[in-house]
């Protein structure tokens, strides 16, 4: 069974409507399980503090979320170091967590693609799915490149 972790970015992209049911719809038809860190829904719901019912829609479509332990911590901090230390820019704290999951679990959904080759260089690796690639693919997609 293969599993994706997703970030703050796909959760936005998530809000709309047609791209929420594909995903569900997609994992559900493949037994794949979407993972959300904890980290993620507090970055989310703080973004989205005006529209806390549209954004509870995306969130109700994630089983439990997933919380992180020390050994996860730890590599999500090392992943940031390793970033650092190669000149490269401050990943932040959630990025490197979502891609420390993602490396147990091998996909990282985001929009924010060259954050996560950066971390992904960085470490043991993933599949990056980034949402922004969906254009063309849903016509009429409301998907937002950034942030």
């Amino acid at each position: 069974m293969i599993a994706a972790v997703f970030d703050g970015g796909a959760l936005d992209g998530l809000l709309d409507d047609r791209i929420r049911r594909a995903f569900v719809e997609a994992f559900r038809d493949s037994r794949s399980r979407m993972l959300l860190p904890a980290i993620v829904i507090t970055e989310f719901l703080t973004g989205h503090a005006g529209d806390l019912e549209r954004a509870h829609r995306v969130l109700n479509i994630f089983e439990e979320p997933v919380a992180i332990g020390g050994a996860l911590a730890t590599r999500a901090a090392m992943l940031r170091l390793s970033v650092l230390k190669r000149g490269g820019p401050d990943p932040g704290l959630v990025d490197p967590i979502v891609a420390a999951i993602g490396e147990v679990h091998g996909v990282v959904v985001t929009r924010d693609r060259k954050d996560f080759e950066l971390l992904a260089s960085a470490g043991h690796g993933y599949v990056i799915f980034d949402l922004t690639e969906l254009r063309g693919i849903l016509p009429r997609s409301r998907v937002r490149r950034g942030r």
